[in-house]
């Protein structure tokens, strides 16, 4: 990037003003055109005298004149008319904002560029502190690169559709306004603790999956649901082009990965080890969230092999939290009250 011009910089450090020659001598009648040469006269006093808090409350009424007279200042005194040009100020003023600009772009601060200038005003009006400026700027930049990337977080989710956990009627479930928040806080991920949603259709287990994953992802979690079928059809297909391997290494790196609906179907055999395969991967590691219609005493009637069926409920249930969503379908009750 091209340095800023010595003197310019310097120009607009001390708020040096540049008068066009003539001669000022000439009795000036009216007392606002001597109230706006005073105001001048004063500026390049406090810039010479170094004494910034005050010029920049000089500045302030300056700047009247610059709104309203773009380009150069002309002070009727007497019978001389006398241009006081600021355009160098502008154009040094504009020289900055341009290698701001530049530089923003480059170093890919978007937050910054986007609303440095209304920050460097703010800075001025109020008389911020230099560090109090570059705080500010950071914040919003920060604050920017945090919504992003939950953003980026939520979609790479795949959650079917939005349903957040502050929607759930806990009044119709067997939930608790405190079982929520636990979930939302997402302290079961930094201990690699599983949890078990189990109930009836219809009792909001999908709600309540969907709802802490985006809780989740806005706290820089990485997850990811899926609906248990779509996953073994998925794992499947890997393994008829041979890259089960390459698919099962973006799923062990999830924060928490949810399986959604299992036990609805019948899994084959083969069906049934690959999704013990993917649930040992994450073994002691990163959370799991699993939602099931089925009590564990029931889930050999979704798998061929009984003991198989045993070997994933074990798996699952290994530190883990198990929370019941209750058997009433809400769905169930709310159309029927609607009737």
């Amino acid at each position: 990037m091209a340095g800023v011009d010595i003197d310019d910089r310097s120009y607009v450090a001390t708020g040096t003003l540049v008068m066009g020659a003539g001669d000022f001598s000439t009795p000036c009648e009216s007392p606002r055109v001597k109230w706006r040469l005073l105001l001048l006269i004063l500026l390049q006093a406090l810039a010479l005298l170094n004494r910034p808090l005050l010029f920049s409350v000089a500045a302030e009424l300056l700047e009247w004149f610059v709104r309203e007279h773009p380009g150069e200042l002309e002070i009727e005194c007497g019978t001389t008319t006398r241009k006081v040009h600021y355009d160098r100020i502008y154009r040094a003023w504009q020289r900055c904002a341009s290698l701001i600009e530049q530089g923003a772009m480059e170093l890919r601060l978007p937050g910054i560029r986007a609303h440095y200038a209304q920050y460097l005003e703010a800075a001025r009006r109020e008389n911020w502190s230099h560090a109090h400026l570059l705080a500010e700027l950071l914040s919003i930049e920060l604050s920017l690169r945090e919504t992003r990337r939950s953003a980026r977080l939520l979609a790479d989710a795949k959650v079917p559709r939005t349903k957040l956990l502050a929607e759930f009627d806990v009044g119709s479930s067997a939930m608790s306004q405190d079982m929520l928040a636990w979930l939302a806080r997402g302290g079961f991920v930094a201990s690699a603790t599983s949890v078990v949603l189990i109930g009836g259709p219809g009792t909001g287990k999908t709600h309540l999956l969907i709802g802490t994953f985006i809780a989740l992802a806005g706290i820089g979690r990485r997850v990811r649901y899926v609906n248990a079928s779509a996953l073994v059809n998925e794992l499947a297909e890997a393994v008829d082009k041979r890259r089960l391997s390459r698919l099962l290494e973006p799923y062990a790196r999830y924060d928490v990965l949810a399986i959604d609906e299992l036990g609805y179907l019948h899994l084959d055999r083969r069906g049934s080890e690959l999704l013990f395969q993917i649930i040992t991967e994450r073994e002691e590691s990163p959370s799991l969230m699993v939602a099931t219609n089925l009590p564990f005493g029931e889930w050999a009637s979704s798998f061929t092999d009984a003991r198989l069926a045993a070997a994933v409920v074990d798996r699952i249930t290994y530190r883990s939290k198990i929370i019941e969503t209750g058997i009433d379908s809400y769905r169930l009750k709310s159309a029927t009250n609607s009737n």
